[in-house]
């Protein structure tokens, strides 16, 4: 194909694309303002309780790092994750050093970079078969 050919599709594809965009954005513009309401309404909802909860889950989190176990309840699953070493290398210097001096490929460990991967602790509340209750 030619430059002049493929110019003359590309731009007939696009007009096409942007027709279709164009119509998709006509059909789900009802859509969109539903959403944004029922996302609204659940925010309202959720606000007064949210502060609540956030101060739960962090004694929840102390208290299981303080134990380092994870626990099932009747209410839901605390799952707790040891924390672990990660490295990192600059394979870049490693390199660059490693291709001036072969001894000094016996010392790489001297580039190692290493940081701490900080427990975590993962809540699952189980809400099947519940219903509204008065907290």
């Amino acid at each position: 194909m030619e430059d002049t050919e493929i110019e003359l599709e590309v731009t007939r594809l696009m007009q096409e694309l942007q027709t279709i965009t164009k119509n998709i954005e006509i059909l789900i513009a009802p859509y969109e303002k539903i959403m944004e309401e029922a996302t609204n309404k659940i925010e309202e909802i959720s606000l007064p309780y949210k502060k609540n909860t956030e101060i739960i889950e962090t004694r929840i989190k102390e208290l299981i790092l303080l134990r380092a176990k994870s626990l099932k309840t009747g209410s839901g699953n605390v799952t707790y994750k040891k924390g672990a070493v990660r490295r990192s290398w600059d394979l870049d210097a490693l390199d660059g050093v490693c291709d001036r001096d072969v001894d000094v490929k016996n010392r790489i460990w001297n580039y190692r970079k290493e940081t701490i991967g900080e427990p975590s602790v993962t809540i699952k509340v189980d809400t099947e078969g519940t219903s509204i209750t008065n907290i």
